[in-house]
């Protein structure tokens, strides 16, 4: 049974057609420029479908998504310009499903630290790391659990940061954890974490005592699938770029140099 929308038969092929020419255009357009969330969210909104039309509108994105993909677009864009059309019908059209929200400071708030490891802890799904420096063992040893129970983790981090004495990075690599840094004279300097693609984790705070004990940072908790959907393609370019970049001969000998450095400064100082 075709489900129809307006209110004739000639508004209704009107709008359905508009309604999947835009599906289409936001699926094809990575840049999200020209065909976007919201631009989608007021056409269906003008369209005030009922909910069998809704049915047939997420139906329509699937459609959209599965050309995508024979059109041979790249699979992360296809998937991401996908959840936010469902998102966006979901805002529209359905009931908002309560957000978690919370702020921690550090250092002042001695529940800080202890709220932040425990929604560390409760990855069922995938756990994505994009912080610049991680030197506490504490937070360490959270995200090696993770990864012991079968878990998909993937950390990326600055350069310079991987390799300073105390850096968790190698116990990362160690542990099969894989692992991606940038290879600039400038930084990898964001601090997000991306749990299940449910739960963003993003501010100041550096994984390292410092943060925790006595610099003044902050940490946001949320649950923003739109926020979670622009961290997760920040986190999939960096991760695809730093998967290709190559470095010449002389800054690996630099970085293997620096990375014995370390390696020696850390033994000599357990003697």
């Amino acid at each position: 049974l075709r489900v129809s929308l307006g209110s004739s038969t000639s508004d209704t092929i009107a709008m359905e057609k508009k309604l999947q020419e835009y599906i289409d255009g936001v699926i094809h357009d990575g840049q999200n420029t020209t065909f976007t969330q919201d631009g989608f969210m007021k056409l269906v909104t003008s369209a005030n479908p009922n909910n069998s039309q809704v049915v047939w509108l997420r139906e329509q994105i699937f459609v959209g998504s599965k050309k995508g993909v024979a059109d041979n677009l790249p699979f992360d864009q296809v998937m991401e310009r996908t959840q936010l059309l469902i998102l966006g019908l979901e805002r529209v059209c359905l009931q908002p499903v309560p957000q978690h929200h919370e702020v921690l400071f550090f250092p002042d708030d001695p529940e800080s630290f202890t709220k932040f490891i425990n929604v560390l802890k409760t990855p069922t799904q995938s756990m994505d790391i994009c912080v610049f420096s991680v030197t506490d063992d504490r937070i360490a040893n959270v995200v090696l659990k993770v990864h012991q129970k079968g878990i998909p983790v993937r950390v990326i981090t600055d350069d310079e940061r991987a390799e300073d004495q105390g850096s968790d990075i190698q116990k990362f690599r160690d542990a099969g954890i894989p692992v991606r840094i940038d290879h600039s004279p400038n930084h990898m300097h964001h601090k997000f974490c991306i749990i299940d693609n449910r739960i963003l984790l993003s501010g100041s705070f550096n994984w390292t005592r410092g943060a925790s004990g006595s610099n003044n940072e902050n940490l946001v908790i949320q649950e923003d699938q739109t926020l979670i959907a622009i961290f997760r393609r920040e986190f999939e370019r960096l991760w695809k770029q730093f998967g290709t970049e190559k470095i010449t001969e002389h800054e690996a000998a630099t970085k293997i140099q620096a990375l014995y450095r370390g390696t020696k400064e850390r033994k000599d100082g357990k003697k």
